[in-house]
């Protein structure tokens, strides 16, 4: 949010810019046990829709990335266990 904040300033006094947020699918998937994880991507999915919405017409640009999980043992055993799906 930072970074957006004090960028956006210089993008639109060089005619525009492209900003990239780090969110991840645990914005889009609920499960039941990284609920503070998942609210905060949450919140960089949204504040990259609010910056897209109101810096378009300014020529800049805002998206993000939302990585999935890799599925490492540890993450076999997690997805593996039903009581952890909806």
């Amino acid at each position: 949010m930072y970074g957006c904040r004090y960028a956006i300033p210089y993008m639109q006094k060089n005619g525009g810019g492209s900003i990239i947020n780090t969110a991840s699918m645990a914005a889009f998937n609920g499960d039941f046990m990284r609920t503070a994880y998942g609210s905060s991507k949450a919140g960089v999915v949204s504040l990259t829709r609010y910056i897209a919405a109101q810096y378009g017409k300014q020529n800049i640009r805002c998206n993000a990335v939302a990585p999935g999980s890799i599925f490492t043992k540890q993450e076999r055993k997690i997805k593996s266990n039903n009581r952890f799906r909806f």
